[in-house]
């Protein structure tokens, strides 16, 4: 299912770009993707063969006719005629993956002991995006089992200065 929703994501982003909508696009499906996490079952009403092809391809007509660009509209649609509406989710995520791919923007993950300061994230980010030379959508968590220091995790790399992962050097150093 993962190579479909790629599939699907790829020809949607494709007419985004070559209509240079990619933003426009994105915002619809962030509008999209929050709607599908308040009615999760929506994607599994759409795709019930009780109700009849048309009827489904009429309620998406009239829940996001007016709403979204035609071109998501269609895209609903295709999804839905073809049997993959309930890959719509891992589809709109893997537009996002285009979007920031074709942006040269990364997610990095940063997760500390306590809430970082509004300068202290800002510091941060600058540091790792003259590093990295990407733009970064930071997403922050914090762990109080880290103790201190911070763990990034930015696309395949991990940047853990954790105490955590201090001690846990430490002991495999005393061992041997």
């Amino acid at each position: 299912m993962k190579q479909i929703s790629k599939a699907y994501a790829e020809a949607i982003f494709s007419i985004a770009l070559e209509q240079k909508k990619v933003t426009e696009f994105a915002e619809k499906f962030e509008q999209l993707e929050a709607l599908l996490t308040k009615h999760p079952d929506y994607c599994s009403y759409l795709k019930t063969p009780a109700l009849p092809l048309h009827e489904r391809l009429t309620a998406i007509e009239e829940a996001f006719g007016n709403s979204m660009p035609e071109e998501i509209v269609s895209y609903l649609k295709l999804l839905c005629e073809n049997g993959h509406i309930t890959i719509l989710p891992d589809s709109i995520k893997e537009f996002f993956k285009l979007e920031m791919a074709v942006s040269n923007t990364v997610t990095a993950t940063v997760t500390s002991a306590i809430a970082l300061t509004d300068a202290q994230k800002e510091k941060l980010i600058q540091k790792l995006e003259a590093k990295y030379h990407k733009h970064l959508c930071p997403i922050y968590k914090t762990d109080s089992s880290l103790i201190g220091g911070l763990r990034i995790e930015l696309e395949d790399n991990v940047l853990d200065g954790t105490i955590v992962k201090g001690l846990q050097s430490l002991k495999e150093v005393i061992k041997t």
